[in-house]
C-alpha cells in the first residue's frame, strides 16, 4: 500500500522502516545505510575469551562480534572496555577479570606491562606450549583442510629464560639521560632495560656499560 503525497509516493512501510532504524535493527536499504555495531568505544561489556590472537592477546565475541583484549586468556571471563571500535572488530581493555584462567600467572619481569618485548608473560609455559600448538593446528586443521594430519605435543626448552643469543636495543636520550632497553609496544618510547630477562646474561652486562 502506498499514501500519495505532494511530489511523489511514499512507500506505507516507511513508517516501519523508521523504527527499526530507530530500535537499532537495521536492514539493509540503498547505500546509505551502514551496519551497526553491538559494541561502543568508551562502553563496558562482560566476554568469555575463546583464543588467543597472533600477537598473544586474547580473542572473544560479543554478539558475535570479534573483540580483541591484551592480557586476557582463553577460557576466562572478563569485564572490557571497549578502546577502538572498527566495522568487523573492535579493541579493547580488561577492567575486571571475573572468571580467571588456571594457566594465569604473575608476569616475572618488572617492566612486562610497559615493554613491548613479550605479549604472553602473564600465560604458564604450560600454557604457552599448549598455546603455540594450536596455532599449528588451526593452521593445518582449519586453514589447510587437513585433519588427518597428527599434531604433536611441543617439546619445550629446559630452560625458558635468558636464552637469547641475539642482543638489539635502541638507544636514545630522555630528558638528558641515555636510555637503552626496548620499546613500549605500539611506540618508539623506549623503556631502559637493564635486566631483560629473556636476553642471556652476557647481553644484559653489555646493556649496562
Amino acid at each position: 500500500m502506498c499514501l500519495p503525497l505532494r511530489g511523489g509516493w511514499v512507500p506505507f512501510y516507511q513508517e516501519r522502516y523508521s523504527t527499526l532504524l530507530s530500535s537499532g535493527e537495521l536492514i539493509k536499504r540503498g547505500k546509505n545505510v551502514k551496519k551497526q555495531i553491538p559494541v561502543l568505544k568508551g562502553n563496558t561489556y562482560e566476554i568469555t575469551i575463546s583464543g588467543l590472537g597472533h600477537s598473544g592477546e586474547g580473542v572473544g565475541r560479543f554478539e558475535d562480534f570479534t573483540v580483541f583484549v591484551p592480557y586476557a586468556l582463553p577460557g576466562e571471563t572478563v569485564s572490557v572496555k571497549i578502546t577502538e571500535a572498527k566495522k568487523s572488530y573492535a579493541k579493547g581493555k580488561i577492567t575486571k577479570i571475573h572468571t580467571a584462567s588456571p594457566n594465569r600467572i604473575e608476569p616475572k619481569c618488572e617492566l612486562y606491562k610497559e615493554c613491548g618485548g613479550c605479549q604472553l608473560q602473564h600465560l604458564s609455559y604450560e600454557g604457552q606450549l599448549a598455546a603455540k600448538r594450536q596455532t599449528v593446528v588451526d593452521a593445518i586443521t582449519r586453514i589447510g583442510k587437513l585433519p588427518e594430519v597428527t599434531i604433536h605435543q611441543v617439546l619445550g626448552a629446559q630452560a625458558p629464560w635468558y636464552y637469547r643469543n641475539k642482543m638489539q636495543f635502541p638507544v636514545g636520550s630522555v630528558k638528558g639521560q641515555t636510555v637503552i632497553g626496548c620499546f613500549a609496544q605500539g611506540t618508539h618510547e623506549i623503556i631502559n632495560t637493564e635486566n631483560c630477562m629473556i636476553q642471556h646474561e652476557t647481553n644484559n652486562l653489555i646493556a649496562q656499560m
